[in-house]
């Protein structure tokens, strides 16, 4: 909107100046040739009217006596020719000249503005591009904008319920150091009387490792004395075991041979009751 403003007052100006030193031209050139048109008629009118009788003398002399003057019109009676207009002439060509040097420096002007307006064009474009891109680059951030808002009034609320949870948390933990501390107390308590307990211990101790150095002392002797009468027991089992093994095998026998004698029995009978 700017640009067009911009170039609507420069064509404006530019066309107006214009149109000012062509319509000043073209009054100067039709006054200058009105003017010249006369002289020319007014030149023409007098060759009409004189005829002049001219000729040359034995001495070289030119001479111009003996003119006939024609009658002379109302027109040119009328009209009175003034020289002096041909300076005016000149100054309005000259004048024209510059106008006409004007003219050209206003047209490169105007093909300058004219190039400078297909760059400013050739600008807008490319701005009017831009623009675009921009404005979807925008819509593209604010849709992400819009997503990340929800994801922070998400995390906003997560970690509204994570300071209540923590509040509580510290308020349990407060606790829990309280019950702490109150059994790092019973502990400390407990300790001393351990470690005093411990120390009536190595009391008792000092007095009881005397009695237990008699008592093994005693315990070695006993286990010696248990040791012999074990291998006499040994030697006793092994004669006794022997006796039982013996005794065994006899019996064992014995029933054999009640057995055989027996079974001859059966056979004999059962053989006398087939012959009868």
């Amino acid at each position: 909107h700017i640009y067009r403003h911009i170039y609507r007052h420069i064509y404006r100006h530019i066309y107006r100046h214009i149109y000012r030193h062509i319509y000043r031209q073209i009054y100067i050139l039709t006054y200058a040739a009105v003017l010249f048109f006369l002289f020319m008629n007014n030149n023409k009118m007098k060759k009409k009217t004189t005829k002049a009788l001219q000729y040359l003398d034995s001495r070289g002399v030119f001479i111009s006596d003996g003119i006939i003057h024609e009658k002379i019109s109302n027109l040119e009676v009328q009209y009175n020719p003034d020289y002096n207009l041909m300076d005016e002439v000149v100054e309005l060509k000259n004048m024209l000249h510059l106008d006409e040097e004007k003219l050209k420096l206003l047209k490169k002007q105007l093909n300058l503005l004219i190039q400078k307006k297909e760059l400013l064009q050739w600008d807008i474009s490319n701005n009017s591009k831009k623009l675009s891109m921009k404005r979807s680059e925008l819509k593209y951030k604010m849709e992400i904008r819009g997503k990340l808002e929800t994801k922070l009034n998400i995390i906003k609320n997560e970690t509204l319920i994570h300071m209540v949870e923590h509040k509580s948390i510290k308020e349990e933990i407060k606790k829990m150091d309280q019950k702490l501390d109150k059994k790092i107390i019973i502990k400390d308590e407990i300790e001393n009387e351990y470690n005093n307990l411990l120390n009536k211990n190595d009391k008792c101790l000092s007095f009881i490792s005397k009695e237990r150095l008699n008592a093994l002392k005693e315990r070695k002797k006993r286990q010696n004395q248990l040791k012999k009468l074990l291998m006499v027991t040994k030697k006793k089992d092994n004669k006794n075991y022997n006796i039982e093994c013996l005794y065994n095998y006899e019996c064992n026998l014995k029933n054999i041979i009640n057995y055989y004698r027996t079974y001859k029995n059966n056979e004999t009978i059962t053989a006398f009751t087939l012959n009868e």
